[in-house]
């Protein structure tokens, strides 16, 4: 079936306008993106703040640089499967840091290597006795779907690994009352060399640039081809249509 050039024109015209919407939003995107690594380089240049007590004070420090001080819980660790550091694989070790005031708190201590990208020996590297942490805050997902956790065979502590954190899951699994949040521990002098604190990561600003520019570039090749394909078709109608011998 042979397609009307006006029909041809209508399509092109709906691919380029979703083309360019698309376009766009990756731009937005890109946009929030940039401000959440403002919000984020801020946070870690300011000076760190205590932890708070309550549950309001707890809020306003989401994403802030906060101390918290308190004795880890050295009998449970959360390991977060597959994680990945200067490109070698490993687990991130997650321990709740009994404090005086808040109750428990979730942190994140860093990276430890894992042939399986799952198990690790977190007690072989304890951190006894009173400690201060500095890091930023951030506030567990609350999701409809638990990920599974899969408890791992251990001695003397208990080992649960998952992949991804949610407020459900953490309370389902700690013994005790905690704070919905986790600290993510940054690097400091003073800390041992391993768990390895990488700090949380910046976000991926360069993937919405990439889309942006690859949906504008799909835009144009189709306003491109549309205009060639009208102009071939007018010069081969007025090729068509001449004088008579």
């Amino acid at each position: 079936m042979k397609l009307h050039p006006a029909a041809i024109g209508a399509i092109a015209l709906v691919v380029t306008a979703v083309c360019l919407a698309a376009g766009f939003w990756q731009l937005s995107r890109l946009g929030a993106k940039r401000a959440l690594n403002a919000a984020r380089a801020a946070a870690l240049a300011a000076s760190p703040e205590p932890l708070g007590v309550s549950g309001d004070a707890l809020i306003r420090q989401t994403g802030r640089k906060v101390v918290a001080q308190g004795v880890y819980d050295e009998s449970r660790h959360v390991l977060l499967s597959a994680r990945f550091h200067d490109a070698e694989l490993g687990v991130e070790v997650l321990t709740p840091l009994l404090t005086s005031s808040s109750g428990a708190l979730l942190v994140d201590r860093g990276w430890v290597p894992a042939e399986d990208g799952q198990t690790a020996r977190p007690e072989s590297l304890p951190e006894p006795g009173p400690r201060r942490v500095i890091g930023l805050l951030e506030r567990l997902p609350a999701r409809d779907d638990m990920p599974p956790w899969r408890r791992l065979e251990s001695e003397g502590a208990e080992h649960w690994s998952t992949h991804e954190l949610d407020s459900a899951s953490v309370a389902a699994h700690l013994p005790y009352p905690h704070a919905p949040y986790v600290l993510v521990a940054l690097p400091d002098p003073a800390a041992p060399a391993e768990p390895v604190r990488t700090g949380p990561p910046m976000f991926d600003e360069q993937v919405h640039l990439s889309y942006a520019i690859q949906w504008f570039v799909f835009a144009v090749v189709t306003i491109v081809g549309m205009a060639t394909l009208a102009l071939r078709r007018r010069a081969t109608g007025a090729g068509a249509v001449g004088p008579r011998s």
